[in-house]
């Protein structure tokens, strides 16, 4: 889950996979980092452990990657923890992602979500 010591940036840098992108919100996690572009696309990177990303899976990304799951929406913020994702979308509905420990997701129970979900 920990970058290489060359690719740890000591300055601002610019992120190349999002050069095209008009970024509106950036949130950061333990680990991993989203954004939102002005479109309400989500982008999601780092580490996925937990399912944090929303991929559909547990696996590191290195790069920017479209949280696919949420391409129909328009989404306009995200909040991340340690471990878990919120978005809220432009009319309002709440996914959440990631660990479900304790019921942190607000889905009812403890499991985790790979995916985005509504609560």
């Amino acid at each position: 889950g920990s970058l290489p010591t060359e690719d740890r940036a000591v300055s601002p840098r610019l992120i190349e996979g999002l050069r095209n992108i008009h970024v509106r919100h950036v949130a950061c996690g333990g680990h991993y980092s989203c954004a939102v572009a002005e479109s309400g696309e989500v982008y999601s990177w780092g580490f996925g452990k937990d399912g944090q990303l929303g991929h559909g899976n547990s696996k590191d990304v290195y790069t920017p990657k479209v949280v696919r799951g949420l391409q129909s929406k328009v989404i306009r913020q995200v909040s991340c923890a340690e471990h878990h994702v919120g978005a809220v979308s432009e009319s309002g509905i709440l996914f959440t992602w990631g660990r479900g420990q304790n019921g942190r997701l607000g889905h009812g129970g403890g499991d985790n979500e790979l995916l985005p979900k509504v609560v």
